[in-house]
């Protein structure tokens, strides 16, 4: 389940995904790795961790007309939203909405809230 709901409190602000589809990312994330080739013909790989703020979802549900109306307002006219899923809540940012029959929605987070 994923509950995506306004930084600022907004009439319609919150917004319950009780299903998305198999092909859905929620635990979707890369480590800050950089690799460069070396003059002998070798590479040197630096690995520079992983934060919250590296992560993202990539959700594809089927909403009702007005949840898909309530993502919408969301999505054009806030900033930031807080999400919750199954390992904690998050601050983040809605960066891609696509509504069509089934709704995409590509979410980058910026920190993590709570557990």
């Amino acid at each position: 389940m994923v509950s995506i709901t306004t930084s600022a409190p907004i009439e319609n602000g919150k917004l319950l995904i009780k299903k998305y589809k198999l092909n859905s990312q929620v635990k979707n994330a890369s480590a800050r790795i950089s690799k460069s080739k070396t003059l002998d013909g070798g590479v040197v790989v630096s690995h520079n961790g992983f934060t919250d703020g590296d992560r993202k979802i990539d959700i594809s549900a089927i909403l009702s007309k007005p949840n898909a109306d309530v993502l919408w307002d969301m999505f054009t006219g806030q900033t930031f939203v807080t999400v919750a899923i199954d390992d904690g809540v998050y601050n983040a940012v809605i960066k891609t909405v696509n509504i069509k029959d089934t709704v995409k929605i590509i979410i980058e987070f910026e920190s993590k809230l709570s557990e």
